[in-house]
Protein backbone atom coordinates (compact mmCIF):
# COMPACT_ATOMS: atom_id res chain seq x y z
CA UNK A 1 0.00 0.00 0.00
CA UNK A 2 1.85 3.00 -1.44
CA UNK A 3 -1.11 5.81 -0.36
CA UNK A 4 -0.25 6.84 3.30
CA UNK A 5 -1.73 8.88 5.53
CA UNK A 6 -0.03 11.72 7.17
CA UNK A 7 -0.70 14.05 10.27
CA UNK A 8 -3.10 16.80 9.51
CA UNK A 9 -4.63 15.30 6.17
CA UNK A 10 -8.13 14.71 6.19
CA UNK A 11 -9.43 10.95 5.88
CA UNK A 12 -13.36 9.93 5.40
CA UNK A 13 -14.24 6.72 7.47
CA UNK A 14 -15.48 4.17 5.04
CA UNK A 15 -16.46 1.44 7.18
CA UNK A 16 -18.96 0.96 10.65
CA UNK A 17 -20.65 2.94 12.91
CA UNK A 18 -18.86 6.56 11.42
CA UNK A 19 -19.05 5.44 8.22
CA UNK A 20 -19.08 8.99 5.43
CA UNK A 21 -17.65 11.17 8.52
CA UNK A 22 -14.29 13.11 7.75
CA UNK A 23 -11.49 13.45 10.41
CA UNK A 24 -8.13 14.95 10.46
CA UNK A 25 -5.18 12.65 11.09
CA UNK A 26 -3.67 13.31 14.48
CA UNK A 27 -1.46 9.97 14.68
CA UNK A 28 -0.28 6.85 12.60
CA UNK A 29 0.73 3.84 12.80
CA UNK A 30 3.07 1.71 11.12
CA UNK A 31 4.33 -2.05 11.20
CA UNK A 32 6.90 -3.15 9.06
CA UNK A 33 7.07 -0.28 6.91
CA UNK A 34 3.12 0.06 5.48
CA UNK A 35 0.53 2.15 7.64
CA UNK A 36 -1.79 0.26 9.15
CA UNK A 37 -3.77 2.33 11.49
CA UNK A 38 -4.79 6.28 11.58
CA UNK A 39 -6.08 8.01 14.45
CA UNK A 40 -8.88 10.42 13.57
CA UNK A 41 -10.08 13.65 15.35
CA UNK A 42 -13.58 13.38 14.37
CA UNK A 43 -15.84 16.76 14.22
CA UNK A 44 -19.48 16.36 12.60
CA UNK A 45 -22.93 15.41 13.04
CA UNK A 46 -24.41 11.93 12.31
CA UNK A 47 -28.06 11.50 12.12
CA UNK A 48 -28.69 15.19 13.87
CA UNK A 49 -26.22 14.27 16.39
CA UNK A 50 -23.33 16.30 17.04
CA UNK A 51 -20.16 14.01 16.68
CA UNK A 52 -16.73 15.00 18.52
CA UNK A 53 -14.59 11.86 19.34
CA UNK A 54 -10.93 10.79 18.83
CA UNK A 55 -10.81 7.24 17.54
CA UNK A 56 -8.44 4.98 16.11
CA UNK A 57 -8.91 3.10 12.91
CA UNK A 58 -7.50 0.63 10.53
CA UNK A 59 -5.69 1.62 7.26
CA UNK A 60 -8.31 -0.02 5.23
CA UNK A 61 -11.59 1.37 7.10
CA UNK A 62 -10.65 5.18 5.79
CA UNK A 63 -9.47 6.75 2.02
CA UNK A 64 -8.76 9.87 0.78
CA UNK A 65 -11.51 12.55 1.22
CA UNK A 66 -11.85 13.59 -2.67
CA UNK A 67 -14.91 15.19 -4.29
CA UNK A 68 -15.81 14.30 -7.44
Amino acid sequence: MNDVFKVHEPARIRTGKYAGLVGTVTETVEDDGQQTGVHLDIQGVREGVPVSKQLWFKRSAVERNTHG
